[in-house]
């Protein structure tokens, strides 16, 4: 229970444009765990509509948020912004890991090119251990600028995962923990939380609870 009680919930966000969604964001996760702590992870100009944590200066944005990621200690739920928590998560940190991920089984991507190469979403990722996002980091740092910019982070968050005999234990969550719907429509109840990728964005309000 103390595990629960310490999680904290960071998002990443630069840019004005996604600040509505981080603020629907909050809400929910305010709703579904009344006393989490959240934090807006970002860069030095962003306005923040929760309290901010900060890494200033130019340089690509997969970039600054692996860095922000490698500088926290202690239970961490990191997000994107186009996100809303259903129920409550905090019980994931009672399982033993250094970052947990969420499977794309039973998912919309679940048989396509891009979910072989990549079989997990960065969107959703449950941290205990800065030392792998400092492993990350240095990987990242490694590949073309476009990818430290986008995409990147995703890339090497899946190689390590799969990495065999990785000093990091990686536990792979049902894809109710990372989930996006097809159609607006489709039943949702299951999920811990919903990721409305893309042009579901517009749903959001629709499927907040």
């Amino acid at each position: 229970m103390l595990s629960r009680q310490r999680m904290r919930l960071g998002f990443f966000v630069q840019g004005e444009q996604h600040l509505p969604l981080a603020q629907s964001l909050i809400a929910s996760a305010k709703k579904a765990m009344p006393d989490v702590e959240v934090f807006q992870l970002t860069d030095g100009k962003c306005p923040a509509v929760t309290e901010a944590i900060r890494i200033p200066g130019e340089m690509p944005m997969g970039v600054r948020r692996v860095k922000h990621y490698a500088n926290l200690q202690g239970d961490w739920l990191f997000l994107d912004t186009d996100i809303l928590i259903r129920k409550d998560v905090r019980d994931v940190f009672d399982k033993p890991f250094d970052v947990a991920v969420a499977s794309r089984t039973g998912t919309i991507w679940e048989n396509c090119d891009y979910a072989a190469v990549m079989p997990y979403n960065f969107g959703v990722v449950f941290s205990r251990n800065p030392k792998f996002w400092q492993a990350h980091l240095a990987m990242l740092q490694t590949l073309p600028k476009k990818l430290q910019e986008w995409e990147g982070e995703q890339l090497v968050l899946c190689a390590l995962a799969k990495r065999p005999r990785s000093p990091y234990k990686v536990e792979v969550l049902p894809s109710s923990y990372n989930w996006t719907p097809a159609k607006k429509q489709d039943d949702i109840s299951h999920a811990h939380i919903l990721h409305l990728k893309g042009p579901r964005k517009a749903w959001l309000p629709d499927l907040a609870l």
